[in-house]
């Protein structure tokens, strides 16, 4: 799910650089963004 995740933002054009931003729900249910190293 992830890798998916990253190529649809990658293909979206939301990647910065090699770094993608991946939204992650937390245990409070909030949205929480978080920087996964390409």
């Amino acid at each position: 799910m992830g890798a998916d995740l990253g190529a649809h933002l990658a293909q979206a054009g939301i990647a910065h650089s090699h770094w993608t931003t991946y939204c992650v729900p937390s245990r409070n249910s909030h949205p929480r963004s978080i920087w996964h190293k390409e």
